[in-house]
Protein backbone atom coordinates (compact mmCIF):
# COMPACT_ATOMS: atom_id res chain seq x y z
CA UNK A 1 0.00 0.00 0.00
CA UNK A 2 1.35 3.28 -0.91
CA UNK A 3 1.57 6.21 1.68
CA UNK A 4 0.23 9.22 1.09
CA UNK A 5 2.26 12.19 1.65
CA UNK A 6 1.20 15.90 1.78
CA UNK A 7 1.92 19.09 0.03
CA UNK A 8 2.63 22.23 2.53
CA UNK A 9 3.08 25.94 1.69
CA UNK A 10 5.04 27.88 4.23
CA UNK A 11 5.85 31.87 4.25
CA UNK A 12 9.18 32.25 5.71
CA UNK A 13 11.11 35.57 6.41
CA UNK A 14 11.84 38.36 3.87
CA UNK A 15 14.21 38.18 0.99
CA UNK A 16 15.46 40.63 -1.94
CA UNK A 17 15.31 39.40 -5.47
CA UNK A 18 17.66 40.66 -8.13
CA UNK A 19 15.50 42.50 -9.94
CA UNK A 20 13.96 45.72 -11.10
CA UNK A 21 10.48 46.02 -9.96
CA UNK A 22 7.42 45.12 -12.12
CA UNK A 23 6.12 47.68 -14.67
CA UNK A 24 3.48 48.27 -16.50
CA UNK A 25 4.07 51.48 -18.68
CA UNK A 26 1.51 51.00 -21.11
CA UNK A 27 -1.25 50.65 -18.25
CA UNK A 28 -2.41 47.23 -20.30
CA UNK A 29 -2.45 45.13 -17.02
CA UNK A 30 -5.28 45.33 -14.53
CA UNK A 31 -5.52 46.97 -11.84
CA UNK A 32 -5.19 44.24 -9.02
CA UNK A 33 -3.17 42.42 -11.09
CA UNK A 34 -0.32 45.02 -10.83
CA UNK A 35 -1.14 45.52 -7.74
CA UNK A 36 -0.42 41.93 -6.69
CA UNK A 37 2.63 42.48 -8.58
CA UNK A 38 4.34 45.04 -6.79
CA UNK A 39 2.94 43.64 -3.58
CA UNK A 40 4.99 40.37 -4.27
CA UNK A 41 8.22 42.19 -5.35
CA UNK A 42 7.81 44.76 -2.81
CA UNK A 43 7.03 42.44 0.16
CA UNK A 44 9.18 39.50 -1.28
CA UNK A 45 9.22 36.75 0.98
CA UNK A 46 10.77 33.13 0.81
CA UNK A 47 8.64 30.54 0.22
CA UNK A 48 9.06 26.72 1.57
CA UNK A 49 7.20 24.60 -0.31
CA UNK A 50 7.37 20.58 0.93
CA UNK A 51 6.11 17.86 -1.27
CA UNK A 52 6.72 14.65 0.71
CA UNK A 53 10.25 14.42 1.09
CA UNK A 54 10.93 16.88 -1.70
CA UNK A 55 11.64 20.62 -0.55
CA UNK A 56 12.45 23.29 -2.49
CA UNK A 57 12.69 27.50 -1.62
CA UNK A 58 10.60 29.79 -3.86
CA UNK A 59 9.87 33.75 -3.55
CA UNK A 60 7.00 35.32 -4.13
CA UNK A 61 8.87 37.61 -6.76
CA UNK A 62 9.44 36.31 -8.82
CA UNK A 63 7.38 32.03 -8.55
CA UNK A 64 4.57 33.09 -7.00
CA UNK A 65 3.95 36.25 -9.37
CA UNK A 66 4.18 34.18 -12.05
CA UNK A 67 1.80 31.49 -10.94
CA UNK A 68 -0.50 33.55 -8.66
CA UNK A 69 -3.10 33.92 -11.20
CA UNK A 70 -3.45 30.68 -12.25
CA UNK A 71 -3.69 29.29 -8.66
CA UNK A 72 -7.49 29.54 -8.67
CA UNK A 73 -7.73 27.57 -11.67
CA UNK A 74 -5.48 25.29 -10.46
CA UNK A 75 -7.48 24.39 -7.52
CA UNK A 76 -10.53 24.09 -8.99
CA UNK A 77 -8.66 21.30 -11.59
CA UNK A 78 -7.83 19.42 -8.59
CA UNK A 79 -11.65 19.26 -7.33
CA UNK A 80 -12.69 18.24 -10.72
CA UNK A 81 -9.89 15.45 -10.54
CA UNK A 82 -8.49 17.05 -13.40
CA UNK A 83 -4.28 17.08 -14.18
CA UNK A 84 -2.65 19.74 -13.41
CA UNK A 85 0.77 21.13 -13.73
CA UNK A 86 2.40 24.26 -11.69
CA UNK A 87 5.72 25.18 -13.13
CA UNK A 88 8.37 27.74 -10.85
CA UNK A 89 10.90 28.38 -13.93
CA UNK A 90 12.93 31.10 -12.08
CA UNK A 91 13.38 28.34 -9.25
CA UNK A 92 13.47 25.70 -11.56
CA UNK A 93 10.91 23.31 -10.16
CA UNK A 94 7.27 21.80 -11.59
CA UNK A 95 4.67 19.87 -10.43
CA UNK A 96 2.85 17.52 -12.63
CA UNK A 97 -0.07 16.07 -10.70
CA UNK A 98 -2.54 13.02 -12.07
CA UNK A 99 -5.86 12.19 -10.36
CA UNK A 100 -6.34 8.42 -9.01
CA UNK A 101 -9.24 7.40 -6.98
CA UNK A 102 -9.37 10.71 -4.83
CA UNK A 103 -4.96 10.81 -4.78
CA UNK A 104 -2.99 12.65 -7.06
CA UNK A 105 0.19 10.83 -8.33
CA UNK A 106 2.14 13.78 -7.95
CA UNK A 107 5.66 14.28 -9.81
CA UNK A 108 7.94 16.66 -8.59
CA UNK A 109 10.71 18.10 -10.01
CA UNK A 110 13.95 20.34 -11.02
CA UNK A 111 15.15 21.21 -14.50
CA UNK A 112 18.59 22.91 -15.35
CA UNK A 113 22.05 21.42 -14.73
CA UNK A 114 20.78 18.99 -11.77
CA UNK A 115 17.37 18.19 -12.86
CA UNK A 116 15.75 15.40 -10.64
CA UNK A 117 12.63 13.81 -10.56
CA UNK A 118 10.11 12.10 -7.49
CA UNK A 119 6.99 10.71 -7.41
CA UNK A 120 4.65 11.26 -4.57
CA UNK A 121 1.10 10.77 -3.82
CA UNK A 122 -1.09 13.10 -2.20
CA UNK A 123 -4.46 13.89 -1.11
CA UNK A 124 -6.31 15.70 -3.79
CA UNK A 125 -8.71 17.75 -1.22
CA UNK A 126 -5.79 17.87 1.49
CA UNK A 127 -3.55 19.37 -1.18
CA UNK A 128 -6.50 22.05 -3.08
CA UNK A 129 -7.27 23.26 0.68
CA UNK A 130 -3.23 24.27 1.09
CA UNK A 131 -3.24 26.17 -2.03
CA UNK A 132 -6.32 27.90 -1.37
CA UNK A 133 -4.93 28.57 2.15
CA UNK A 134 -1.87 29.68 0.60
CA UNK A 135 -3.59 31.86 -1.77
CA UNK A 136 -6.28 33.81 1.20
CA UNK A 137 -2.40 34.26 2.91
CA UNK A 138 -1.28 36.21 0.79
CA UNK A 139 -4.65 37.99 -0.36
CA UNK A 140 -4.64 38.90 3.44
CA UNK A 141 -1.38 40.43 3.17
CA UNK A 142 -1.53 42.36 0.10
CA UNK A 143 -4.54 43.82 1.88
CA UNK A 144 -3.22 44.71 5.08
CA UNK A 145 -0.16 46.50 2.92
CA UNK A 146 -2.62 48.26 1.31
CA UNK A 147 -1.56 47.21 -2.22
CA UNK A 148 -5.14 45.64 -3.07
CA UNK A 149 -8.39 46.52 -1.13
CA UNK A 150 -10.62 44.36 0.58
CA UNK A 151 -12.97 44.18 -2.19
CA UNK A 152 -10.63 43.16 -4.53
CA UNK A 153 -9.32 40.58 -2.74
CA UNK A 154 -12.54 39.33 -1.86
CA UNK A 155 -13.53 39.61 -5.92
CA UNK A 156 -10.22 37.61 -6.74
CA UNK A 157 -11.18 35.31 -4.01
CA UNK A 158 -15.01 34.30 -4.94
CA UNK A 159 -12.90 32.32 -7.98
CA UNK A 160 -11.40 30.29 -5.73
CA UNK A 161 -13.42 26.90 -5.44
CA UNK A 162 -15.19 25.70 -2.09
CA UNK A 163 -12.86 22.87 -1.09
CA UNK A 164 -14.51 19.27 0.67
Amino acid sequence: MSTVDELTIRIEGPEQWPSLPPQDDLCEMPHFDFAMQRFLFDNNHRILLTVGKFQRSLHFFPDIALAFPSLPGVILSLIRGEPVDLTFPESQMFLECSPHNGQLNCTVGTFGTQPSRHLVILDANRTARELKGFVQEVLGRAVTASNVSREEADEFARGLPEVG
